[in-house]
């Protein structure tokens, strides 16, 4: 059996740079040869960028679909960890990535725009 020690930065989610809100916006549009078609537009506002385990995400979203299909609004959490062995002068690392939430919203209609608020149905999972 082989021991490893599990050795990170110590993250305490209410210092002061984890505090601060993100906001994001993209714009896509859909083209055929040479014609565009309207604009689906995403705007979102994250309340801090650090939880813990069993804590509500609080985001916020709007999503203002101008073309001419419907479109869903879709939320991932990722989990990325990276293992190093240091072994001497080289190294091993590997990265793995879990998939930890998924959220799918209600379809959006063309031509309107949905306000969407977390509220409670993010919740941060017990990772190991």
């Amino acid at each position: 059996m082989k021991y490893f020690t599990i050795i990170g930065p110590h993250i305490d989610c209410m210092d002061e740079q984890y505090l601060k809100p993100i906001i994001g916006q993209d714009k896509r549009t859909t083209c055929c040869l040479c014609c565009e078609k309207g604009p689906v537009v995403l705007r979102t506002q994250l309340e801090r960028s650090a939880y813990v385990c069993g804590e509500s995400i609080k985001l916020r979203a709007n999503v203002d679909n101008q073309g001419e299909e419907e479109v869903r609004l879709k939320v991932k959490l990722i989990q990325y960890v990276e293992y190093f062995i240091d072994r001497g002068v080289l190294g091993v690392t590997k990265e793995v990535q879990h998939l930890v939430l998924e959220y799918r919203g209600d379809s959006v209609k063309p031509n309107t725009r949905h306000k969407w608020d977390s509220v409670q149905s993010l919740v941060v999972p017990v990772m190991p």
